[in-house]
């Protein structure tokens, strides 16, 4: 008996062991990167204290969510973008908002899936029958396009299937999911591999997240590490594409122009994925494709007000850290500031 007990304790416990060690360093609250790449956080960063003013800021923009559209209402601006633009009181639109002193309207991401097709769906709608903008900022992360670029020119948001989303997602609150059992979820074994498998690759040999190792420190954690997604380096390819490219220009040069139809002027901003920003600082960077969409796109003969938000944030690069979280893929409070005085600047100056 006693030796059974013996060969099932030494059985069990690596497997024990594997289950602790998930338990104690692997984190579901913190960044997206730490999450999907089942990385250990032993960098002890917290963006909660990090920015814990910032996080804690007044709010001054408005979300369609909450507007009251029993009356005609005029914004300023109207934002319609992703998780870079859904950042509260921290994000970018709040910033302009605050800095500008002007009225913000900002269309929640949980109405649609791709803000390219939103637009075009809200042009062919009665949103902006209702309420009057005099400038709509577009925005997308860089690495997404490729996904977005394609879109339906004929489909249509009203108002009234915008009401109906919204009463949709009211019933949905407080619904859940079964948990897995997490001594038997496969999280335990992606957690041990891929942290053993960092110690020799740059993502774990199949992690969702690399960890490449930078010239200076550029977040504020003991060490010159930089976390990027896998899907940054997915989309190189096709964001590196003439063609495909000047698809998208000609997408944004006929919103433009229904626009200014109506009066409003467009500004386009992509926001840059975290490895291209930050690939001049990686060590060995050459082994790693060079991101190329900013420096053709720029290039594209626009009729629509554009911010070079890649040059913009490089350029501030080596003048604070943080400029993205150090555990996440989006930008930081900093980043977000100084995009929301580029854009500033860019409206004072179309006037």
């Amino acid at each position: 008996m006693s030796k059974f007990i013996i060969k099932v304790t030494l059985f069990l416990s690596p497997i024990l062991l594997a289950f602790t060690l998930t338990e104690t360093f692997f984190s579901t609250e913190k960044g997206d990167l730490l999450k999907v790449g089942y990385i250990a956080d032993l960098s002890h960063y917290d963006k909660g204290q990090v920015f814990k003013e910032e996080f804690e800021g007044k709010k001054f923009l408005t979300r369609y969510s909450e507007m009251d559209l029993n009356k005609k209402q005029k914004f300023k601006t109207l934002v319609i973008g992703d998780s870079f633009s859904e950042q509260g009181n921290y994000g970018f639109p709040n910033y302009l908002a605050e800095s500008t002193a002007s009225p913000l309207l900002y269309l929640d991401r949980n109405f649609f899936d791709n803000p390219f097709q939103a637009l075009v769906e809200i042009l062919n709608g009665d949103l902006l029958d209702s309420i009057e903008i005099d400038y709509l900022v577009l925005q997308s992360v860089e690495r997404a396009i490729p996904d977005r670029i394609d879109v339906n020119e004929s489909a249509a948001l009203t108002i009234d299937s915008l009401n109906k989303i919204k009463e949709a997602q009211k019933s949905l609150v407080g619904v859940g999911s079964n948990q897995v059992d997490k001594l038997f979820s496969d999280r335990v074994l992606k957690f041990t591999t891929i942290n053993v498998g960092y110690i020799v690759d740059d993502n774990g040999f199949y992690s969702d997240t690399y960890v490449v190792r930078t010239k200076d420190t550029l977040f504020s954690v003991k060490n010159n590490k930089l976390l990027f997604f896998f899907d940054d380096l997915r989309a190189i390819e096709k964001n590196s594409n003439q063609e495909r490219l000047e698809k998208l220009n000609g997408l944004f040069n006929g919103i433009s122009a229904k626009l200014s139809e109506k009066g409003i002027k467009l500004i386009v901003l992509i926001s840059p994925d975290k490895y291209g920003v930050y690939y001049d600082e990686i060590i060995g960077k050459e082994k790693y494709p060079k991101p190329q969409f900013f420096e053709i796109f720029q290039k594209l003969p626009k009729q629509y007000l554009y911010l070079n938000s890649a040059d913009i944030l490089k350029n501030s690069l080596h003048e604070q850290k943080d400029l993205y979280f150090y555990d996440d893929t989006h930008w930081s409070p900093k980043a977000a500031k100084i995009i929301a005085r580029e854009i500033e600047v860019l409206i004072e100056d179309s006037r």
